[in-house]
C-alpha cells in the first residue's frame, strides 16, 4: 500500500512506513475507525475495506474504477525568473522547499500527491481511500498551500492553485520497477485549466466543488468564464477562507430551510430531557443515526426551541478534515462560551476571558493566562510558564470542569457537540469531562454520531441514546411533496425519489435538487412540474460522496 504522507510502496502487512516511520491504517468509509493494514473489513462496522483501485494489480495501466474526486493543481509563478540562469541540480534545489511545502499541505488533509512536475503538483481528495469531504479537504489544502509557500519568506514565488470535483478513472500504472497510481478524465482538464487561469496567490474552483463545500468555506463568486478546451463557459469562484462554527449557522444561513417533519418522538423525548435538566437532574443524550437521515436538523431545531425558551445553549462541531488537529471541537465550544466572536481582536477576547473567569474566581488569572494560551490569543507581551504538556492539559480539563458546573449550577444549559464520529481523542477527554461535571446540574448535554461510535461515558446512569431512523409513510410523503409539490406529472417521478432514497431525507433533497437542475423538473422549490423523463440511475454527486 502507498504511504499517504511520503507516497513511498509499502507491503500490505507493513505497520509503519519503510520511508517516513508513519503508522499506516486504512480508514473505513462507512464508521471512519481505523484499522491495522493488513484489514480487510472494518473492525468496529464489518464494512470492507478493500476499496478496489487501491491495489489493482500489475500488468501495466489497469482499466481502473470510476472514482468521485476534487482534483487539486498547484503551482508556482515566477519560478521560471527564478531559476532560468540555474544549471538543473541548482534549480531542483532552489525549488524543493516550496515542492515540498505543498506536498506537506496536501498530506496534512489527506489528499494524495501523483504527480509533481517541474514547479507544481497534482493531487487526488477521494482517492485511492474514498472521503466523503473530499471537496473540503482540497479547499483546507489549498489554502495551507498558500500560507506554507508564502511563509517560505520567498518574494519573487508565490503559489497558485486550481479544483474541480467531478468523476474519474482512477487506476494503478505499473512497471518493473514500481505502481504509480494515476486519474485521467475531463475532471483532471478543468482543474488544470483553473489552476493556469488563477492569478498569483489566488485559489480558483468550479461551482461543484463549490457546491460540495460552501457550508465550510467562504468564496467570491465570478461569474462564469470560458475555460479553454471546452465549448460552454463554467461557474467560477475564487476560494477566500474557511468558514468554522456550528452547524446551526449553516442551517440559519440557508435560503428554503427545507420542511421539518416526521421527529415528533424524538423531540419529545429532548424536551423530557431538558425538562429532567432543568429541574436538577442533568441529562445527556446521544442522537444516533445513518449519514443524511438528520441528526443536525433535528438538534438545529431543537436548539432553537431552547433559545427561543431563554435557554443558553453552547455548540461545537467535530469535523473530518481536522480530525488530526486536536482539541478543534473544544476550542469552538469554549470559544461559545465567552462569546468570543469571529472577527473579536485578541485583546477583546482576552477581555472577555477575564470577564468571565474573574467573575467565578477572584484569584483566575493563572487559568486567565492558560485559557487565553490555548484559545490562541495569548498576551505575546507576557511570559508564558513552562508547564509539562501532561499537567497542562490536566489544568485545562479541571478549568472546564469548573467552569460547567459553575454555568450550569444556577441556570438550565444546553451543551450540543455534533459528530462525535469525527472526535479526536483529546476532544474526547474534555467531553468525558463535561460529561461527568454536569452530575446535580441544571446542564443538559446532547451529542450526535454515527452508528459504531462507542465512549466509556455511555454507561452513565444519566445517559439515554436516541436511534434517528429513516422517514417512513405519511411523513415522507410530506417532505417529499414539500419539496416537489402535487403537481399530476410528478406522481411517477415522487414515488421513485421515495424508492431511491429510502427515507434517507438527505438523499431526498438531493435527489431533487440534481433534477430540477438537470432540467428534469421545471418551476420553483415545492411547486414543480416534471418536463422529460429523467435517468433512473441519476445519483446526486453530494451523494455518491456519502455512500
Amino acid at each position: 500500500m502507498r504511504c499517504p504522507h511520503c507516497q513511498v510502496e509499502n507491503v500490505v502487512a507493513n505497520a509503519f512506513c519503510i520511508g517516513c516511520g508513519h503508522a499506516l491504517t486504512k480508514r473505513c468509509a462507512r464508521c471512519a475507525h481505523e484499522n491495522q493494514s493488513d484489514a480487510r473489513f472494518c473492525s468496529q462496522c464489518s464494512a470492507t475495506l478493500d476499496y478496489g483501485s487501491t491495489h489493482l494489480g500489475s500488468r501495466g495501466a489497469t482499466e481502473g474504477e470510476r472514482r468521485l474526486v476534487t482534483v487539486l493543481f498547484a503551482d508556482l509563478t515566477g519560478s521560471t525568473a527564478l531559476i532560468e540562469s540555474l544549471d538543473p541540480e541548482e534549480a531542483i534545489g532552489r525549488l524543493a522547499p516550496a515542492i515540498a511545502a505543498m506536498r506537506e499541505a496536501v498530506h496534512r488533509f489527506e489528499g494524495s500527491v501523483i504527480k509533481v512536475q517541474g514547479d507544481g503538483i497534482m493531487a487526488l481528495f477521494g482517492a485511492p481511500t474514498p472521503q466523503e469531504d473530499h471537496a473540503v479537504r482540497a479547499c483546507c489544502a489549498a489554502l495551507a498551500i498558500q500560507v506554507a509557500v508564502h511563509a517560505l519568506g520567498d518574494a519573487s514565488i508565490a503559489a497558485r492553485v486550481g479544483l474541480h470535483s467531478g468523476e474519474v478513472l482512477a487506476r494503478n500504472i505499473s512497471n518493473d520497477l514500481s505502481t504509480d497510481y494515476d486519474a485521467v478524465g475531463i475532471t483532471v482538464h478543468i482543474a488544470a485549466r483553473m489552476e493556469q487561469m488563477a492569478e498569483r496567490g489566488t485559489v480558483l474552483m468550479t461551482a461543484t466543488t463549490w457546491a460540495a463545500a460552501q457550508s465550510f468555506i467562504e468564496a467570491a463568486p465570478l461569474g462564469r468564464q470560458p475555460v479553454k478546451g471546452l465549448t460552454a463557459p463554467l461557474a467560477v469562484y475564487r476560494l477566500t477562507g474557511l468558514r468554522r462554527g456550528p452547524a446551526s449557522q449553516r442551517f440559519r444561513g440557508e435560503r428554503g430551510l427545507s420542511h421539518f417533519t416526521g421527529r415528533t418522538t424524538e423531540q419529545a423525548v429532548l424536551q423530557r430531557a431538558l425538562d429532567d435538566a432543568t429541574s436538577g437532574e442533568a441529562r445527556v443524550i446521544g442522537v444516533v443515526g445513518d449519514a443524511g437521515v438528520g441528526k443536525s436538523r433535528l438538534c438545529f431545531e431543537f436548539a432553537e426551541s431552547c433559545r427561543h425558551g431563554g435557554v443558553r445553549v453552547l455548540e461545537a462541531r467535530a469535523l473530518s478534515h481536522t480530525a488530526s488537529t486536536p482539541f478543534e471541537p473544544v476550542i469552538d465550544l469554549l470559544r461559545d462560551y465567552f462569546r468570543i466572536a469571529a472577527d473579536d481582536t485578541p485583546e477583546i477576547a482576552r477581555e472577555k476571558i477575564g470577564l468571565r473567569l474573574r467573575g467565578r474566581d477572584a484569584g483566575a488569572d493563572d487559568d486567565i493566562a492558560l485559557m487565553s494560551d490555548f484559545l490562541g490569543v495569548r498576551d505575546p507581551a507576557s511570559v508564558a510558564a513552562r508547564i509539562d504538556p501532561m499537567a497542562r492539559r490536566d489544568r485545562l480539563i479541571d478549568t472546564v470542569r469548573r467552569l460547567v458546573r459553575a454555568g450550569a449550577s444556577d441556570a438550565g444549559i444546553v451543551i450540543l457537540i455534533e459528530d462525535l464520529h469525527w472526535l479526536d481523542a483529546g476532544s474526547g477527554d474534555f467531553l468525558e469531562a463535561v460529561i461527568d461535571a454536569i452530575v446535580g446540574t441544571k446542564a443538559l448535554v446532547v451529542v450526535n454520531f454515527r452508528p459504531g461510535y462507542t465512549a466509556p461515558w455511555m454507561a452513565r446512569s444519566y445517559y439515554e441514546q436516541l436511534p434517528l431512523r429513516p422517514l417512513r409513510g405519511a411523513a415522507m410523503d410530506e417532505f417529499i411533496a414539500s419539496l416537489i409539490g402535487h403537481d399530476d406529472s410528478t406522481a411517477d417521478l415522487v414515488k421513485h425519489v421515495a424508492e431511491r432514497a429510502r427515507g434517507n431525507p438527505f438523499f431526498i433533497e438531493e435527489q431533487i435538487r440534481a433534477l430540477a437542475e438537470s432540467g428534469y423538473l421545471a418551476g420553483d422549490p415545492g411547486h414543480y412540474r416534471q418536463v422529460g423523463a429523467p435517468q433512473k440511475d441519476l445519483i446526486p454527486t453530494t451523494v455518491q460522496a456519502v455512500i
